[in-house]
């Protein structure tokens, strides 16, 4: 298998790594802080993002998108794993997928906006008593009479959802058809019914708020319906498999940013006339970590080029969401061993980076889910 990366798909990953770091970066502290944007900032931040061409690059040209394939995608959000997810996500994002399954009517009043960066939209699947369990959604939505459909139940951690213009809900419409009767509907945030709870305060990645959604006898029309009847759940799952990838991508640079500051400041530190670099116990976690993210990186690298082959990947990406969420525990974990105290202040970016990493292993399906889809698979021959 070649691993030999395009020279376009070079030029662009510099070209990100030069936003990062001029663009998003400098505001890390100043989000963090504040857990949210000053004023403007946000739509400050989306303006040069398609000033230089890196929104909605996964969308195809023909949507005015970037066309970037999978493994693009993973370069691209290798780079945006140095910085927070906050920023980064706020800078380089775009549509779902999901959402090229729009009529010709939606693409005008929700595809387009989002891909000119006008209109920011939510995906509200994950429920209080749904979360990998799609059988046990509760949110439903029966026929009004009228041709449109009456949505009933809640929402909670849905990333984005204080500030979104729509959401993109997803609501049982035939229980009997289990997860062949989940149909997502285009929802705007002023619908009559339709109503955002409270802000669900996180331990880490601050600056991204996760939020409750309500729907009490919210009647949308049936041009609110994307894509078919029944078969929303079936389209998502195939768009969550690129954003485990892209996501796995971002783990890698977060890891690569703290092995390199846990290398530098065990370059400086010195305890007993020596740094501690020099230190056996020290280099270890360094070596370690190194490994941990080599491995990372090939195996992303790999299965994102065999998602652009049209290969049947889905167990593969299974092993790099499972492994790049823990791989990442791991090495932010070596990281304040290596700067002891120092890595447990908030001074420096490792006290956060090491919250964020523990969200990793829970959210797009927890390392228990993963496990059992690859046993499953193994058994299976």
């Amino acid at each position: 298998m070649d691993f030999t990366i395009p020279d376009e798909l070079k030029d662009l990953q510099q070209l990100v790594r030069r936003f990062v770091q001029r663009e998003l970066s400098p505001w890390e502290e100043q989000v963090e802080e504040m857990d949210g944007f000053p004023e403007g900032l946000r739509e400050r931040l989306r303006a040069k993002s398609r000033e230089v061409g890196l929104w909605a690059l996964s969308l195809p040209a023909e949507y005015g998108g970037g066309g970037i394939n999978n493994l693009g995608m993973v370069l691209v959000n290798e780079e945006l794993g140095w910085t927070s997810f906050a920023l980064s996500q706020a800078a380089v994002g775009g549509p779902p997928p999901i959402m090229l399954a729009c009529d010709d009517e939606q693409r005008e009043r929700y595809l387009l906006p989002c891909v000119r960066g006008e209109k920011i939209s939510c995906l509200a699947i994950t429920e209080p008593n749904a979360g990998s369990d799609v059988m046990a959604m509760q949110t439903r939505a029966v026929p009004d009479g009228n041709g449109g459909f009456v949505l009933n139940g809640q929402k909670h951690f849905i990333t984005n959802a204080d500030y979104a213009d729509f959401a993109l809900v997803f609501a049982v419409t035939d229980p009997a058809r289990r997860h062949r009767g989940v149909t997502c509907f285009i929802i705007d945030k002023d619908t009559p019914g339709f109503s955002p709870g409270k802000v669900q305060p996180m331990m880490g990645r601050r600056g991204v708020h996760q939020a409750e959604l309500y729907f009490q006898d919210c009647v949308v029309p049936s041009g609110a319906v994307l894509g078919e009847v029944n078969l929303g759940f079936i389209a998502a799952m195939k768009v969550l498999d690129s954003t485990r990838v892209t996501i796995a991508a971002q783990n890698i640079g977060r890891a690569e940013r703290v092995l390199r500051m846990a290398r530098d400041y065990a370059k400086q530190r010195v305890t007993f006339g020596q740094p501690i670099a020099e230190r056996q116990a020290v280099q270890w976690m360094l070596a370690d970590s190194a490994v941990d993210i080599y491995a990372a990186r090939m195996m992303t690298y790999n299965t994102a080029w065999e998602m652009d082959e049209g290969s049947d990947v889905r167990t593969k990406i299974s092993i790099v969401k499972l492994f790049n969420s823990e791989m990442i525990g791991r090495v932010t974990d070596r990281a304040v061993q290596v700067f002891g105290g120092m890595g447990y202040v908030k001074e420096l970016p490792i006290e956060r980076f090491y919250r964020d990493a523990r969200l990793e292993r829970i959210h797009d399906g927890p390392s228990e889910i993963h496990r059992m889809l690859i046993a499953r698979e193994l058994v299976k021959g």
